[in-house]
């Protein structure tokens, strides 16, 4: 039937399966996104990433550098993240400088310094991302000038990541000078959460068997009674003359169109007699119950059968002895 949840003979488990999934969800989300930092010099330690930079003599630590351009003196290493950064300017001709960082995660941003205007210093900046060896963003930055210096500045995000292991590769080359002052990544990644932090475990599972136990019982049993009611209405019981139950007819004992007819019979109560139930007029021959009942199948019991008429001589004569019998 349309718009039933389910075929009639079987049972409807959406709440079931929406009921297991109540149950398991807590277990299935026990876990959550986290952002993770990459920096310039310490790296991620829990999870043991470090940039590379390529090549390294091209690169150099800023807080420590005493031949850079830009110094702390410049800077406000309060504002740099753990006060370290990478300095590099590359120059038109020279190798390409890179830094390459892999992680596993859904979200990347790669964060850097910009200054402006600072003088005798390049301090424009073009830069190529490469993520998992594919071009997915140019950076430029053309000064103004003002002196200004931005920090924690974002120069490459993505959010929108598969859960897997990428590759991330920044690279500078082109027909200009050009600076970067890189700071940190820092990278969205999914981290299990502690049980014992989160879940009571015992008490989480011994609530999920019992109600498990429970709903299969539950299911069990209404089946069962389903399957009762429906074995039922396809299998009516019918009673016989002397009251005993008779089941399970064949479709053939049953067909219509066998020489067999069911008569309704009229009143509450079954007639115990054949004979009394039956004008003499009709031309049947009434016959005995003991021999109704020894002479005919059971659906004979139900149904009369006919029989053509006998003449009228033989109707009498059965009359009369019948007569007498009573």
């Amino acid at each position: 039937m349309r718009g039933s949840c389910c075929h009639p003979s079987l049972l409807c488990l959406k709440p079931t399966f929406y009921l297991f999934y109540f149950l398991l969800s807590p277990m299935l989300t026990a876990s959550s996104l986290v952002n993770r930092t990459i920096d310039d010099q310490y790296g991620d330690i829990e999870e043991g990433i470090f940039p590379q930079y390529s090549p390294p003599e091209l690169w150099a630590q800023g807080a420590t550098c005493d031949h850079c351009s830009i110094t702390p003196g410049i800077l406000n290493v309060s504002q740099v993240f753990n006060g370290t950064w990478h300095d590099t300017t590359y120059e038109r001709g020279q190798a390409d400088r890179v830094i390459n960082v892999a992680f596993t995660g859904v979200a990347v941003y790669v964060y850097g310094i910009v200054p402006n205007s600072i003088p005798n210093v390049t301090t424009f900046a073009n830069i190529s991302f490469f993520l998992d060896n594919e071009l997915v963003h140019q950076y430029v930055h053309d000064p103004n000038t003002s002196s200004v210096i931005e920090y924690n500045t974002p120069v490459y995000v993505e959010t929108s990541l598969p859960n897997m292991e990428h590759s991330l590769e920044i690279r500078f080359n082109g027909l200009n000078d050009s600076l970067f002052l890189f700071d940190y990544v820092v990278y969205t990644t999914t981290s299990d959460l502690p049980p014992q932090d989160h879940l009571n475990v015992p008490k989480l599972v011994g609530g999920l068997l019992g109600g498990i136990s429970g709903i299969t019982l539950i299911v069990i049993l209404f089946y069962a009674l389903r399957r009762r009611l429906l074995y039922s209405r396809s299998h009516p019981l019918f009673t016989g003359w002397n009251g005993a139950s008779l089941t399970g007819l064949t479709a053939s004992e049953s067909d219509v169109g066998s020489d067999y007819s069911y008569k309704a019979h009229a009143g509450t109560s079954p007639i115990m007699n054949p004979r009394a139930s039956l004008p003499r007029s009709t031309g049947m021959i009434n016959t005995r119950s003991e021999e109704v009942t020894q002479g005919l199948n059971p659906l004979d019991i139900i149904c009369h059968r006919s029989i053509p008429s006998v003449p009228s001589t033989a109707r009498y004569e059965d009359s009369m002895a019948f007569d007498q019998e009573s």
